[in-house]
């Protein structure tokens, strides 16, 4: 039996570079947090793939977990398997929640059947953000997804409030090739992040996702009332506002002021040096 932590992740950085067929490129700077769904799976003597999620009666639309379940069943010739999830990342919220779940699905794979390292393209087939959560850790990711180099940033403790809807990754694509959105200089600001420097986060994304949702405003204007400096991640429609001192950062999540409907969350980053 393997029991997995699948931890969330937050966009620090987030630009569009275009697209490859029907894949956006990207290019960013992302952190997993320890922020996480819970994962237990177990062998069967079968070849049957089952997938429980706590409080839920069957799988998702497009349930991910047991799309990389299947896809490494067929690709390893591995017996069947029984996975429960216990969700703790909220969903629709640009946190990465079912690509964490898929990739802690792969991770108690490879434990549960001694596999070889896992081809990141199979884990980029069950979606982009999946290469990078199965890693961990904190990254420059460039192209589909699949282009990962560690970087090895501070801790970064963070404040994550969660407006009362969510966004549709498919929407907010859609709606960005239609309306566009900022870049901002990712080398910039990996520095800035490196040398403890007051950041200025950003994420090309924004624009279209509060075009879906506009609460993202409210909720970006929350965190900054606050003294946060404040992104979006993903696509949506979460907000983070960060900071490297913890005792700082207390100082301003007194001051988080909530709108109705909207929750908070606090977690921080995974890496630390």
């Amino acid at each position: 039996m393997q029991s997995i932590n699948a931890r969330a992740k937050v966009n620090l950085a987030l630009n569009v570079r275009g697209k490859e067929g029907s894949r956006h490129l990207l290019d960013g700077i992302y952190a997993c947090c320890d922020l996480c769904d819970e994962i237990v799976l177990s062998a069967r003597a079968d070849k049957e793939i089952r997938v429980l999620y706590e409080g839920r009666e069957g799988l998702y639309e497009k349930d991910t977990s047991y799309a990389m379940a299947r896809l490494l069943q067929e690709t390893f010739h591995t017996p069947g398997a029984d996975i429960f999830i216990r969700k703790h990342i909220p969903e629709k919220r640009g946190l990465g929640g079912s690509s964490a779940d898929a990739a802690g699905v792969a991770r108690a794979f490879l434990g549960e059947f001694g596999l070889d390292e896992i081809d990141p393209k199979l884990l980029l087939s069950i979606g982009s953000d999946v290469p990078f959560q199965y890693a961990g850790g904190c990254a420059r990711v460039r192209g589909e997804g699949e282009l990962i180099k560690s970087v090895p940033l501070p801790r970064i403790y963070l404040a994550v409030v969660i407006p009362p809807r969510g966004v549709s990754t498919a929407e907010c694509f859609f709606t960005f090739d239609r309306m566009g959105g900022t870049s901002g200089d990712v080398d910039a600001l990996t520095e800035d992040l490196l040398n403890e420097k007051e950041p200025v986060f950003f994420n090309a994304l924004e624009r279209a996702a509060t075009a879906l949702v506009p609460e993202i405003v409210v909720g970006r204007k929350t965190l900054e009332k606050a003294g946060f400096a404040c992104g979006m991640t993903g696509s949506g429609s979460a907000l983070f506002g960060a900071e490297y001192d913890e005792k700082i950062f207390r100082q301003k999540l007194k001051k988080v002021a909530l709108p109705q409907g909207f929750t908070l969350i606090e977690t921080r980053t995974e890496a630390v040096l």
